[in-house]
């Protein structure tokens, strides 16, 4: 974006005792006037505020998309298993209000018109210039990361993305009632969670010392704006953005697996991880107790001689050949070990991912 003839000015002191009235360049804006708006605008989490989103506790009112957490339904170790696994929670991520900020009790700075004239801004002129650098501002990523930005993890990401975070639901006029929740929770496996929160950054911690001036009074005399005074501006910045009624779609939101929607530039703010245990296949033993009957035959064979005579004398006859058999029946108890291999439940429920879904926010 290009920057335009609507600059607001500053009083200059590069002459000392000499002050006069200088153009604000873009770092000057970028440097001052602009962290000032986007302040204002992330200090309030309020559900009516536009360009504001909010953790829900369903799916089917989470219009910028939704995510789930699952588990399986058998313990982990337990064999064999059918693979079975239930939805824990269902969160969605919703923007209540799209509809235009009201306007109105603004402090104008000032600008030149045409030749040394000074002229009252007014909203057609703060968008040369002073929305043009709060948006190229907004859009940063890595460590310069726009105010008003969120994110979604377990911890606020200041050290990734700079500046000061906050938890939503911790700031001035934070989301309630309906569907509205603190925090969503990814769960590994039984009682293993962590709870992920909504996050939004309110500070870069660095504000310029250049203001922009106003009309003091009906004289024609100027002074240097307060931060108040600017913040009056805000509205203008956001009615730019979201697509909402006359916005330009930067700073929408939408969460979703995979990569974001085709339509605009985006960037990832974070996510929600679903992790589950895998199952795998798994050799095991068992070991059971038997008893067990059984019948057998058991066969003979043998020689025998008969003896006969009279007394004190004996007298043999011929050898004989006889078999022998019976039927007989026992029972037997043991311990016994069992080997399969099967389906079965594994220890990774904290790092084994199902789903990841990722939260992105339009930056052009």
């Amino acid at each position: 974006m290009a920057a335009g003839d609507n600059r607001p000015l500053w009083v200059s002191d590069l002459d000392p005792g000499n002050s006069s009235l200088r153009e604000m360049t873009d770092a000057n804006i970028k440097d001052k006037i602009v962290p000032v708006i986007l302040a204002k605008w992330a200090s309030d989490q309020s559900d009516a505020q536009r360009g504001n989103i909010q953790l829900r506790a369903t799916t089917t009112t989470g219009n910028l998309g939704y995510f789930i957490d699952t588990k399986r339904n058998d313990a982990v170790g337990y064999h064999p298993t059918g693979s079975g696994s239930s939805t824990i929670s269902e969160y969605g991520l919703a923007a209540n209000d799209n509809s235009a900020e009201a306007t109105g009790g603004e402090v104008w700075p000032l600008a030149w018109e045409g030749s040394g004239v000074l002229q009252e801004m007014n909203a057609a002129k703060l968008v040369d210039d002073i929305m043009r650098c709060c948006q190229e501002v907004y859009v940063l990523t890595g460590s310069n990361t726009g105010v008003g930005t969120y994110y979604l993890g377990a911890s606020e990401p200041s050290g990734s993305l700079g500046g000061t975070w906050i938890n939503v639901t911790t700031g001035t006029n934070p989301p309630s009632g309906g569907e509205h929740i603190d925090y969503a929770q990814t769960t590994a496996q039984d009682s293993h969670s962590t709870n992920i929160y909504l996050w939004r950054k309110t500070s870069t911690g660095s504000v310029g010392s250049k203001q922009p001036v106003k009309y003091k009074g009906t004289g024609g005399d100027v002074q240097e704006m307060t931060d108040a005074e600017i913040e009056t501006l805000v509205a203008h910045w956001i009615n730019r953005i979201t697509g909402g009624s006359g916005g330009n779609n930067v700073g929408d939101y939408e969460i979703k697996t995979g990569s974001a929607s085709g339509s605009g530039t985006w960037t990832q703010v974070g996510g929600f991880t679903d992790y589950m245990c895998s199952v795998a296949n798994q050799q095991y033993s068992t070991q059971y107790s038997g008893q067990y009957t059984g019948q057998y035959t058991g066969q003979w064979s043998g020689q025998y001689r008969v003896q006969y005579g009279n007394f004190g004398g004996a007298r043999y006859g011929p050898w004989y050949t006889g078999q022998y058999g019976t039927q007989y029946s026992g029972q037997y108890t043991g311990q016994y070990t069992g080997y399969w291999t099967g389906a079965t439940i594994q220890n990774d429920g904290s790092s084994n991912v199902i789903n990841a879904y990722n939260l992105y926010k339009r930056i052009g």
